[in-house]
């Protein structure tokens, strides 16, 4: 029995440092790196299917956006 591919979905989230490409498993948030930066992970050279509607990227957006915002500095990421 062969083994299947991992299978990603990314998504974009724009942020007052530049922007951040996020990676997901499908359930979970598996992955954020900048879209410019020199080193990418692993994970960043893996296909990926473009998934915006996802609800961990509008999570994970919203977190970015309190966090930048200063509203939720104190927010940790496992709260999203």
């Amino acid at each position: 029995m062969e083994k299947s591919a991992a299978r990603f979905f990314c998504s974009d989230a724009a942020t007052p440092i530049g922007k951040l490409v996020l990676m997901s498993d499908g359930e979970r948030l598996c992955g954020a790196f900048f879209e410019e930066q020199k080193f990418l992970p692993q994970i960043a050279l893996c296909s990926r299917e473009r998934r915006d509607s996802l609800a961990i990227f509008r999570d994970a957006r919203a977190w970015l956006e309190r966090f930048f915002a200063s509203a939720g500095r104190r927010a940790l990421p496992h709260e999203i």
